[in-house]
């Protein structure tokens, strides 16, 4: 058996600008997204943020402000982690804005929606993405921007658009069992499972990966889980009923940004 390898060294120089999905502004009962994470990887000496795109916008419209906000940031090498649709608006925003795609040296995938999600595409799948009626502004808002996320839309997109290189491309997908998916998710996972019961309760795992991309795993964890806690956090009381420990997310996510430094470092030494 070969020794285990140290890990590799954080890369302070690298600032990460963590995007969130749709969905997650509607959502009762979550804390914001990646939001200990980032206080994390700021401890590790990172230029760590979390995006304030507007989810009920078009992945168009949040292109052109994750571009805004990318100016702001004063490090040179830049990675961009989307959750969900937060993918999808880094890929636009990498696309139509060559400059901007200059400065990003790698991009994470999370449980992104990669090729859309099966739930977009006709209103029964949109009642289970939107249940009980819900009609606040912010459900509304999140309706009309529902129809880039088809799985047919994303695919035509994905034919159209080639990616540039560089940046380098890396994904983590997510799936767990029926019975471990968060509540609020159910009903979409048991639709889902009718395609694959390997879905994060948004996707199925295939529909997870940047095309090209370095897959870094499947977390065994729901589409919530990996990128946010419910409030308050459920304690972590061993044997209590009707309590969870927190998904480790923060660990996770900390590897991932280690095998994205030193897979930049082996094409830096190449």
């Amino acid at each position: 058996m070969r020794p285990a390898r140290p890990l590799p060294a954080h890369e302070p120089r690298l600032a990460v600008l963590f995007v969130p999905g749709l969905l997650g502004d509607c959502a009762d009962g979550l804390a914001a997204p990646f939001q200990p994470t980032v206080k994390r990887l700021r401890l590790l000496g990172y230029d760590a943020r979390v995006s304030q795109v507007n989810t009920s916008s078009n992945s168009h419209v949040n292109a052109e402000h994750l571009a805004r906000e990318i100016a702001e940031i004063p490090s040179e090498h830049l990675l961009l982690v989307g959750h969900a649709r937060g993918a999808v608006d880094i890929l636009e925003l990498l696309v139509a804005n060559p400059t901007v795609a200059s400065r990003v040296s790698a991009v994470l995938s999370v449980a992104g929606a990669i090729n859309g999600t099966p739930l977009a595409g006709d209103s029964k799948g949109a009642d289970l993405l939107f249940p009980n009626g819900e009609d606040s502004p912010c459900v509304r808002g999140q309706r009309w921007a529902l129809p880039e996320m088809e799985r047919a839309h994303r695919l035509r997109w994905l034919m159209a658009h080639p990616l540039p290189v560089p940046p380098r491309y890396f994904s983590l997908a997510a799936f767990t069992p029926l019975s471990e998916i968060s509540p609020p998710l159910r009903d979409r996972a048991a639709a889902l499972t009718r395609i694959d019961p390997r879905n994060d309760g948004l996707a199925p795992f295939f529909d997870q990966v940047i095309p090209g991309a370095e897959l870094l795993g499947y977390a065994n964890a729901d589409h919530y889980s990996i990128a946010t806690d419910p409030l308050p956090p459920t304690p972590a009381v061993e044997g209590a009923p009707g309590t969870k420990p927190s998904y480790p997310r923060d660990a996770l996510l900390e590897a991932a940004v280690l095998r994205i430094t030193e897979a930049l470092g082996e094409g830096a030494g190449r």
